[in-house]
C-alpha cells in the first residue's frame, strides 16, 4: 500500500532508531485518519465526563530536525484524507493576530478534517510570550459544544520543548528523529505515491466509524487517537 510505501523510506534514511520512528509514523497516519471523528468521541465522552473530565481529544505535535521530510509528510496526511497533497498552513511567521484569525476561521467552518500547520515557533507550547496555551486550553475544554464541529490541529516544528500544560494532558508528541537523503531515487518514490489515488481513508472510515460506536475510550493518557482498532 501507499501507506507501507511511504513508512517504508525510512529504511533508506539515516536513522538510529528506524523501527521507533516506523511506529511513530504509524501512529502519526492513524491519527489523520482518525481525527475527522473527534467530535463524535468529543460528544460521547461528555455524556459521560461533563463534570469530572472536560478535556477534548489531543491535538498532535510531529517533532523533528529541519529538513527532515516533516512538510512532505503534512501533504502525504492532507493526501491519505483527499487525495490530493494539499500543501500545509505555514505558521513559520505566525503571531497571535494570524493565530487568532486562523483559530476564528477554523472553528466556524463546521469541518471535521484536520488542520496541519507547518514550521511553528518554539514559543507555541512553552511559558513563553506568544504562546498558545489560552487558545489550545479553552478550545474543546470551553469553546465547544456538541453542536459544534471543530477540527483537530496537526502542527510540525522543529522545537521539542514543550511545558507542561500542553505535554501529556492536551497535546500528543510524535518525534520524527531522522533525515531522508533527498536524492533522485527516493525523490520519485514520494512523487509517485503522492500522484496516485488513495482509497484508504474510505475504508478505515468505515471500519473506524462502527468501532467508534462500540468500542471507545475516554482516557486522553491512551494513545492519540483514542481507540483500539
Amino acid at each position: 500500500s501507499d501507506i507501507e510505501e511511504y513508512i517504508g523510506l525510512v529504511d533508506e534514511s539515516i536513522c538510529f532508531h528506524k523501527d521507533a520512528v516506523k511506529m511513530n509514523m504509524m501512529e502519526a497516519v492513524l491519527y489523520t485518519m482518525a481525527a475527522p471523528f473527534s467530535n463524535e468521541w468529543l460528544q460521547q465522552k461528555r455524556k459521560v465526563r461533563m463534570l469530572t473530565d472536560r478535556t477534548g481529544p489531543k491535538h498532535l505535535v510531529i517533532f523533528g530536525e529541519a529538513g527532515n521530510g516533516k512538510t512532505t509528510f503534512g501533504r502525504f496526511q492532507n493526501h491519505l484524507l483527499s487525495t490530493k497533497p494539499i500543501e500545509p498552513i505555514n505558521g513559520k511567521n505566525y503571531k497571535k493576530a494570524d493565530w487568532d484569525n486562523l483559530f476564528e476561521h477554523i472553528m466556524t467552518q463546521s469541518s471535521p478534517f484536520p488542520v496541519i500547520i507547518d514550521d511553528i515557533k518554539a514559543s507555541c507550547f512553552t511559558n513563553a510570550p506568544g504562546n498558545l496555551e489560552g487558545r489550545i486550553k479553552t478550545y474543546f475544554e470551553n469553546e465547544w459544544t456538541p453542536d459544534r464541529t471543530y477540527p483537530m490541529m496537526i502542527f510540525n516544528t522543529n522545537h521539542g520543548i514543550m511545558a507542561e500544560w500542553a505535554a501529556g494532558r492536551r497535546v500528543r508528541k510524535l518525534d520524527f528523529l531522522l533525515r531522508f537523503k533527498g536524492n533522485e531515487d527516493e525523490q520519485m518514490k514520494v512523487e509517485s505515491i503522492l500522484s496516485r489515488k488513495n482509497n484508504t481513508f474510505s475504508e478505515f472510515s468505515r471500519i473506524y466509524s462502527k468501532k467508534l460506536a462500540n468500542h471507545i475510550s475516554f482516557s486522553t493518557r491512551t494513545k492519540s487517537y483514542n481507540l483500539t482498532l
